[in-house]
């Protein structure tokens, strides 16, 4: 018997930080295993999420505090982005399982409104990966190339410049699949030469095959991720214009939506738009979240 399993890492982070992640899992009808890999926090978040029934890896406790720490030396916890990589395959690497779909977010960022794994079964189809689009190409937006450039060269740059950004926050895809891109974004991010390479990495090895192949590059119609950061601001379609590739998003005071009216599953980066970080950590603090409001 198989099952889904949601996979976020902190670095870092105190429960009322993770509560709006947390709560908008487990009101969204998601009945998989729910696992957080912990670099370091506040005791208070490994008390909370092991409350519910999530299973949390810690990598050591210190004897005094009981916080959770990572005990490898050189680990920078202001790079847990890239290192979350190494930490998925680990665990998947690991763990008995077995898995059908494995879904990594980022957490302090997202929510889920609706069930992951309802949104897998009817898309994927012969898919081994899903990924999201941030509408917009390497070469148009400036985080995005800078990252590229600064980590992995002009070369490689040149090579991925007409490339769309796909986001690394909200990745899914089956167990063995997700397994190994794990491993190959780390690999990668090795070699770079600066913080926060993880998304410049995955999307060097998203243009390369197989990985090319066996994905489904979702864009916004799709309903799978809305990453507010390129989609919400009303700055973004002054500034880039007709060189975002798609749609934009909408909110309606409860749910993100696409310029269609389909919820997305998943909503990312919400707190970059005041109005929708304000709502949404509404509807998903600890006092509405659990009723299922």
């Amino acid at each position: 018997m198989t099952t889904d399993v949601v996979i976020g890492t902190i670095s870092g982070y105190d429960f009322p930080t993770v509560q709006y992640w947390a709560n908008s899992l487990d009101a969204c009808g998601f009945t998989g295993r729910k696992v957080v890999l912990v670099c370091n926090a506040a005791r208070n978040v490994v008390e909370a999420l092991v409350g519910r029934g999530y299973e949390v890896v810690t990598y050591a406790t210190d004897p005094v505090s009981g916080d959770a720490y990572y005990p490898v030396q050189g680990f920078a916890n202001e790079d847990a982005s890239a290192e979350r990589f190494y930490l998925m395959w680990a665990y998947l690497r690991s763990t008995g399982g077995p898995f059908r779909y494995v879904i990594s977010t980022d957490v302090k960022d997202l929510v889920f409104q609706t069930n992951p794994s309802e949104w897998l079964e009817s898309t994927m189809g012969d898919g081994e990966l899903t990924v999201s689009s941030e509408r917009l190409r390497y070469e148009d937006e400036d985080w995005n190339s800078t990252s590229l450039l600064e980590n992995f060269g002009s070369a490689i740059h040149e090579h991925m410049r007409r490339e769309v950004i796909w986001n690394a926050g909200a990745i899914a895809g089956t167990a063995s699949c997700m397994r190994d891109l794990c491993l190959s974004v780390h690999l990668l991010c090795r070699a770079s030469k600066t913080a926060y390479s993880d998304q410049a990495a995955l999307n060097i090895i998203l243009s390369l095959e197989p990985f090319r192949r066996i994905t489904r590059f979702n864009h916004t119609e799709a309903g799978w991720a809305c990453h507010a950061g390129t989609f919400a601001p009303p700055w973004i379609a002054e500034k880039y214009g007709p060189k975002l590739l798609e749609t934009g998003s909408s909110f309606d005071g409860d749910s993100v939506r696409t310029s269609s009216g389909i919820k997305y599953c998943l909503v990312h980066q919400y707190d970059r738009v005041p109005d929708w970080r304000d709502a949404l950590r509404a509807k998903y603090s600890n006092s509405t979240a659990r009723t299922g409001r």
